[in-house]
């Protein structure tokens, strides 16, 4: 379902956009442009959940404590550099 609605997002993002906010809205093509390239990265963080919830669910916490630090180290050096 996850994985259906994240590509719906991509190609048709004025559907969500549409419940917010109205057609002649300035901001809209800006919305709609943001919500495609905000919704690529939804199918990651999707993974990264189940992920985190299926070593939980075996009780191992440390092994996503580690990817959490990681991909968090990552974000903190790369952001400066990406914007």
């Amino acid at each position: 379902l996850g994985f259906i609605c994240t590509i719906a997002l991509i190609v048709k993002p004025g559907l969500i956009n549409s419940l917010v906010l109205r057609s002649d809205a300035e901001a809209l093509p800006y919305a709609n442009a943001y919500l495609q390239v905000r919704s690529m990265s939804m199918i990651a963080a999707l993974i990264s959940a189940i992920g985190f919830a299926a070593y939980r669910g075996i009780l191992d916490t440390v092994t996503p404590l580690r990817v959490s630090l990681v991909a968090n180290f990552a974000n903190l050096v790369l952001d400066p550099l990406f914007i």
